[in-house]
């Protein structure tokens, strides 16, 4: 489906009208996710203009940054659009289930499932908390959102299932 670059500049007015930018412009959300490995993590950063995935593999020694452009029109005015519902959204500090290993072990390459997860707005961390190994429905929200920008292979992989083995 082609968008007429009328409808994108009366969607991009619209948007103003619900959220100005200035009230985005400066806002950050940030999701560090170990997927189940010690010493390698993905962490993903959404601004309102632009989409950064950095990693660290190889037992932490390697630290690269994998994705970082900028989002296109439609996709800034989707974050417009959206990111007032992921801002309601209330989080304790700590949710935390205890992580059952088929071995009855931890190593490197098994182990819980850590999510850290915040909100900066200018520079500041607004909200923070940590996921260990559970899964929460409000979660899921953010991570359908912050899904949304990333191509298939690198979304992030959060379902029920994951913690009800």
């Amino acid at each position: 489906m082609k968008i007429s670059k009328r409808h994108l500049i009366c969607s991009a007015l619209m948007a103003l009208m619900i959220c100005p930018f200035d009230c985005i412009s400066q806002t950050m959300f940030i999701i560090k996710d170990n997927s189940n490995t010690l010493y390698n993590s993905n962490t993903y950063q959404l601004s309102s203009d632009s989409i950064i995935l950095r990693c660290v593999s190889d037992y932490g020694r390697s630290r690269f940054t994998y994705l970082e452009k900028a989002l296109t029109e439609e996709q800034k005015l989707h974050f417009a659009k959206s990111v007032n519902e992921i801002l309601k959204l209330e989080f304790d500090s700590v949710y935390f289930t205890p992580f059952h290993s088929p071995d009855a072990y931890i190593d490197e390459s098994s182990g819980p499932r850590v999510f850290d997860f915040s909100i900066q707005e200018d520079g500041h961390i607004k909200m923070h908390t940590s996921i260990n190994n559970s899964y929460l429905l409000k979660y899921k929200k953010v991570v359908d959102f912050v899904n949304h920008f990333l191509s298939d292979e690198i979304k992030i992989k959060y379902t029920e299932s994951e913690f009800t083995k």
